[in-house]
């Protein structure tokens, strides 16, 4: 009985040790739109993606950007919207 409240006790400290960990932000193109992901974590440059009139089309898997970073998405002049899908 000891034994397994020891080993509840240290896998439920091993998850909040690994919650706390900090994590590295990502941005991250899944492929399906020519969505290209460059110089992340801190200065991301997105480019590519789909056009459909004045709108733009991004699919990303991962899009999270740290305090202080900048995520950039560099478009023709004629786009209005960029939507991330």
């Amino acid at each position: 009985m000891l034994a397994k409240l020891v080993a509840v006790s240290g896998l439920m400290l091993g998850g909040l040790i690994v919650e706390a960990w900090p994590s590295n932000a990502q941005v991250a193109s899944d492929g399906s739109l020519g969505s290209i992901v460059q110089n992340c974590p801190t200065q991301c440059q997105i480019t590519g993606g789909t056009a459909a009139g004045n709108n733009l089309f991004h699919s990303l898997k991962n899009f999270s950007v740290p305090t202080g970073g900048t995520a950039t998405f560099q478009t023709a002049p004629t786009i209005q919207r960029i939507l991330r899908g």
